[in-house]
C-alpha cells in the first residue's frame, strides 16, 4: 500500500489550489504539553500564536486546557475550553436608507474581541499496515463577547477636490470619494456560534524513521443554519518525535471559507511543539 503514498498526498495538496486566486497567507505557532494521569486519562494544555493578512498582522491569540479519556485501544473522548482574542480587521459595508436605495458606507475600525470556545470530541483510529486511518467528531460552541467598535458613517459622492482634513474617505476601491456624515459606535453584542467538526485524516509510519508523514481533511457543519458547511480545511504534514517526550509538527494548512475562526481563504504554514510526560 505504501506506493499510493504518494498520491494521497499529491491529491490532497493539489484539491485546494482550484480557489486559490484570491487567498492570502498565514502563520500558525502552537505549543503544548501532555501529561497522562494514569493508563485512560491525560491532561493537556497550550498556548497559540496566528499571524494572516500575508504576515502583515496579529490575528490571534489563545490559551487551551483538555482533558482526554481513552476506554480501549483506538478509541479516545475528550472536553475542553479555548479562551481566544482573536482581530477583526476594517470592515467596509454599503448602507441602504429606509427605501432600500444605496446611500453610502459603514466602516467599522478593526478590534480586537474574545471569545470563549467549549468543546467534546470522540475520535477513533484503526492501523492498516503502516497505515493510520482516524476519524475525529467535535461538537464546538464559541461564545463571542460584546464589543463596542468605532464605526464611521459615510454618506454621498463627493469631489476629491473637497477633500480636506480627513473629513472625506474613499473607502469603496473606485476612485469615488464620500463625506463623512458621522463618527458613532457600533455595538455587537454577545453570541453563540455552534460547530460540528468532522474530520478525517491518514498518517503513515516509515520504518527506522522519526518522522511520521500525515494528512486530513475537515469540514466545519454549522448546527445554527440548518447543518450548512461553513468551511472546508486540508492539512499536509509531518510530526517529527525528536523523543518519546519531544515532538514537533510542521504543516500547510488551506482553509476554504469561514466558520467561527473568521480566517476566510486562508494558507498557513502551522508550526508546533509538544511535549510529553
Amino acid at each position: 500500500m505504501s506506493k499510493y503514498l504518494p498520491l494521497i498526498f499529491a491529491a490532497l495538496l493539489i484539491a485546494p489550489f482550484a480557489h486559490a486566486q484570491d487567498d492570502t497567507f498565514g502563520l500558525w505557532t502552537e505549543a503544548g504539553i501532555t501529561k497522562r494521569i494514569d493508563q485512560h486519562f491525560s491532561f493537556e494544555a497550550g498556548v497559540g500564536y496566528r499571524a494572516n493578512d500575508n504576515l502583515r498582522s496579529s490575528s490571534r491569540f489563545d490559551f487551551g486546557l483538555g482533558i482526554n479519556y481513552k476506554p480501549v485501544k483506538g478509541l479516545k473522548m475528550g472536553v475542553g475550553y479555548v479562551l481566544i482574542d482573536q482581530h477583526n480587521p476594517t470592515e467596509t459595508k454599503a448602507h441602504y436608507n429606509s427605501s432600500g436605495n444605496w446611500n453610502g458606507f459603514n466602516v467599522d475600525h478593526s478590534f480586537w474581541r474574545i471569545k470563549n470556545r467549549f468543546y467534546a470530541d470522540v475520535s477513533g483510529k484503526i492501523d492498516v499496515g503502516r497505515f493510520s486511518f482516524g476519524l475525529r467528531e467535535r461538537y464546538q460552541a464559541t461564545v463571542y463577547n460584546a464589543k463596542h467598535v468605532a464605526r464611521d458613517k459615510y454618506r454621498g459622492v463627493v469631489s476629491e477636490d473637497y477633500a480636506d482634513e480627513k473629513i472625506y474617505g474613499e473607502v469603496d476601491g473606485t476612485g469615488r470619494w464620500y463625506a463623512l456624515d458621522e463618527a458613532a459606535d457600533d455595538y455587537k453584542e454577545a453570541k453563540t456560534k455552534q460547530y460540528l467538526r468532522s474530520r478525517i485524516s491518514v498518517e503513515y509510519n516509515i520504518r527506522h524513521c522519526n518522522v511520521d508523514p500525515f494528512a486530513s481533511f475537515e469540514l466545519s457543519n454549522s448546527l445554527d443554519h440548518k447543518f450548512s458547511i461553513d468551511k472546508r480545511r486540508w492539512t499536509l504534514g509531518a510530526d517529527w518525535k525528536i523523543t518519546k517526550k519531544h515532538t514537533v509538527t510542521v504543516a500547510y494548512v488551506y482553509t476554504n471559507g469561514q466558520d467561527d475562526d473568521d480566517e476566510g481563504n486562508l494558507h498557513a504554514l502551522s508550526i508546533g511543539y509538544n511535549y510529553k510526560f
